[in-house]
């Protein structure tokens, strides 16, 4: 076992990096054109293999804190995703299986990131307090999606939740590099601040982002 690690270790390292890199690119690209939807599908599938290899890798080598963040990121980028393929009022007859599946398992893991914020001793709960606070919203939402008791509120609901979700996936992964890999910042910020700080910079970022381009017509 140890042996397969190592040999994931890099190529989630690899991935993690490369998604970054792209996520940077692709937050600063105009939405819609086809350069950020080539880059999009990259970012996708380069957090698909640095999420699971982490999620691995964290229960191998056990690390709490940073499973509990495996599948808060999966979750985010799968159902940025999935919103692209959703625009209809009433998405409930579109779900699969999969879909159930990843939320159950998003939404257990939510209450768990709650559970230890709350009690654990540790000095990283505050980061996964904040983490399950902000998902149960989703968790609500996503429910009443799925069961057909809540409709788009408009046209562009999907746009929305896509570049919530793609950005909050991102905020995550940023968030996981700069808990393993603070570097010199801890000599000048606090590290909860410096674990926050993606999400204190860009969640602002995403609000704004959702009223722009939700006026604006894009290409998919």
């Amino acid at each position: 076992m140890e042996s397969l690690f190592k040999i994931i270790l890099p190529i989630h390292i690899l991935a993690g990096y490369l998604a970054f890199l792209i996520g940077l690119l692709v937050i600063f690209l105009r939405k819609g054109d086809k350069r950020h939807q080539k880059m999009g599908k990259a970012f996708y599938w380069l957090m698909f293999i640095a999420t699971t290899t982490a999620i691995y890798m964290s229960i191998q080598h056990w690390n709490l804190f940073l499973l509990a963040l495996g599948p808060f990121t999966f979750y985010a980028f799968y159902m940025g995703k999935r919103f692209l393929k959703w625009r209809a009022n009433d998405i409930s007859p579109l779900i699969s299986k999969t879909d159930w599946f990843v939320y159950f398992v998003f939404t257990a893991n939510c209450f768990a990131m709650l559970a230890y914020g709350l009690f654990s001793p540790e000095s990283g709960r505050i980061v996964l307090l904040v983490f399950g606070l902000l998902s149960l919203p989703d968790v609500w939402k996503d429910f009443r999606r799925f069961t057909g008791r809540r409709l788009a509120s408009d046209e562009k609901e999907w746009l929305r939740e896509h570049i919530g979700r793609m950005t909050g996936a991102f905020i995550a992964g940023t968030t996981a590099f700069l808990v393993n890999n603070p570097g010199f910042l801890v000599n000048y910020v606090p590290v909860v601040l410096i674990w926050l700080g993606p999400t204190i910079v860009l969640i602002p970022v995403i609000i704004n982002w959702q009223k722009k381009y939700a006026k604006a017509k894009i290409e998919a």
